[in-house]
């Protein structure tokens, strides 16, 4: 794993995200909602997590939200076979 990747894992906030969106494309609304995080704290987050590549934003056109999903190195780090090594770093 790269060290970028690691830094971004440090949060359990960020690690909370990238599990709720393994599971579907959510807006940060939704993040807020589902992680008991304030939205404006969720943006913060996601800023972090799409700076290194973890994840990105999907704007439909006529929509006014946007929503996020995880990109495929987002995808790799969540995975079942890689999720014993984001547990021990959040230890």
């Amino acid at each position: 794993m790269k060290e970028k990747f690691l830094k971004a894992l440090v949060s359990e906030t960020r690690r909370k995200i990238l599990k709720q969106l393994a599971e579907s494309y959510k807006t940060p609304s939704d993040l807020s909602r589902l992680i008991g995080k304030s939205k404006s704290t969720v943006v913060e987050h996601l800023q972090k997590l799409e700076e290194v590549g973890l994840v990105e934003r999907v704007k439909r056109p006529g929509r006014k939200w946007v929503f996020y999903r995880l990109t495929k190195e987002g995808r790799s780090l969540v995975s079942s076979s890689t999720r014993s090594i984001v547990i021990i770093l959040s230890l």
